[in-house]
């Protein structure tokens, strides 16, 4: 019926158009056939006509499943919809057994979703019951409980959860509750998928008035825009809010924080190419007291000596991070960074001019950056292998893995997760220098039709043929 009524909108409006009045679903799909019966004439009509065979007991869940922009978990479902008054379990499995709600699993749980057009329905009769906003309130607070007790490195968490938590997210910055929108802000930089946006709701999060209570959660959510600055090669920013993280690690006087300023001031040092200031800023920083924050140290340590083309004492500090990893109890934590070490192993092996050693390293790198779902990595991971093509004198494949780096890069905002920024410019410098600029346009062009997701399924096809 959708498929039909759709179908009829397209003497008005052209695809283009059609996709953009799709914000509103249900006033879109309907229909100007009068002879057909009314719950046929629009899928409002139809959609209540289907909830009118419903008891008031799946009525009220269905509808207050709405409030999930994204898939849930039964867990979720019970904590945010039934209010101790619904019984979640039975009403949803008779929901699915009505095809209102949709179930995938995931290797964690089964998960369960509303089409677009039915949860635009839910919404419309929950705000016309009094109960919207009750069950957005529900909704945030479940999710910075979760985002507060989690370790804010679990990858595959906040991508099966994102849209629900940018759902939350936005909630909690719309209602002026700076406690809760810090919450959020404080592991978003992990997201890195969403650079752009987490840029932007953790600068919208910023803006919210806040008091001294709340000045070391501050501290890390300008820790995060930081971060999300330096990925995005946003010197600037970076530089203006170190200047407030710094003031308020004065503020704070504890040497933890001082460490973590000083290590990403280093980094912006390093991103701009300057590795005296870099290694000067880094050394005065105080032993941060915890094994993990060392390896980030001895890791950011290797790219400015790798850079500095001493080879040797690269692995050296590679292995000295490694080794402070794995004696982390959370492994959910580790794991991305070690993509890193691999990251960084390849480009210094690209040094020394030794390709299988490189493949190998970034082959790894790969892997683990796809077990975790950490995909704008793999930019890093394309730039090297365009280096391995370019010394093998294959120009064309070169090029080609450079420009789906580029297309990573464009998809997330995440164009520098380690900073080979000089390293790499290099790189491009000289490939460009071998190649005519028509034919460097050409299959440039190439790469730049991918998606992401053709970007990482080449890169499975060339890296990992057999598995």
């Amino acid at each position: 019926m959708a498929i039909e009524l759709i179908a009829a909108r397209l003497s008005l409006y052209s695809l283009p158009q059609l996709s953009q009045q799709l914000s509103n679903r249900l006033r879109l799909l309907s229909s100007h056939w009068r002879d057909l019966p009314p719950r046929h004439q629009t899928m409002h009509s139809a959609i209540a006509w289907s909830c009118e065979l419903l008891t008031e007991a799946e009525k009220s869940l269905f509808y207050r499943m709405a409030v999930f922009p994204g898939s849930f978990s039964l867990e979720v479902a019970e904590a945010v919809c039934g209010a101790g008054e619904l019984d979640v379990f039975s009403g949803l499995e008779s929901l699915l057994d009505k095809h209102l709600v949709n179930r995938q699993e995931d290797e964690r749980q089964s998960r369960f979703w509303l089409f677009e057009t039915l949860r635009e329905f839910g919404l419309e009769q929950l705000a016309a019951k009094g109960e919207l906003e009750v069950l957005q309130s529900n909704h945030a607070a479940y999710y910075a409980q979760l985002v507060g007790k989690s370790t804010g490195q679990d990858y595959a968490l906040w991508d099966l959860e994102r849209h629900n938590l940018r759902a939350a997210f936005n909630w909690a910055i719309d209602h002026q509750d700076t406690r809760q929108a810090y919450i959020f802000g404080i592991p978003f930089f992990v997201w890195e998928r969403q650079v752009f946006e987490g840029r932007q709701l953790i600068s919208r999060a910023l803006a919210l008035p806040f008091t001294q209570a709340l000045v070391s959660e501050r501290w890390w959510v300008i820790y995060g825009a930081v971060a999300l600055a330096l990925f995005s090669r946003d010197f600037p920013a970076a530089g203006q809010l170190l200047d407030e993280l710094g003031a308020l690690s004065s503020l704070l006087n504890q040497k933890h924080f001082d460490f973590y300023h000083k290590f990403l001031k280093s980094l912006l040092f390093t991103g701009l190419g300057d590795f005296d200031a870099a290694v000067e800023t880094v050394s005065e920083a105080p032993d941060p007291g915890e094994i993990f924050s060392r390896g980030l140290f001895m890791m950011h340590l290797s790219v400015i000596v790798l850079q500095t083309h001493h080879y040797a004492r690269v692995k050296e500090l590679i292995q000295e991070a490694k080794n402070n990893y794995q004696q982390v109890d959370n492994v959910t934590q580790t794991k991305p960074y070690l993509i890193d070490c691999a990251s960084i192993l390849g480009y210094t092996a690209l040094e020394e001019h030794q390709p299988d050693l490189a493949v190998e390293q970034f082959r790894q790198a790969f892997k683990l950056a796809l077990e975790l779902s950490v995909f704008p990595r793999v930019g890093t991971i394309y730039q090297g292998l365009g280096v391995v093509a370019m010394q093998s004198g294959n120009l064309e494949e070169s090029v080609h893995w450079m420009s789906l780096a580029e297309t990573i890069a464009k998809a997330t905002g995440l164009t520098a997760r380690i900073m080979l920024d000089k390293l790499q410019e290099r790189y491009m410098k000289e490939l460009k220098d071998l190649l005519d600029p028509a034919l460097f346009n050409a299959y440039w062009e190439d790469g730049q039709r991918l998606s992401m997701d053709q970007a990482i399924a080449f890169g499975k096809e060339h890296l990992l043929p057999n598995e």
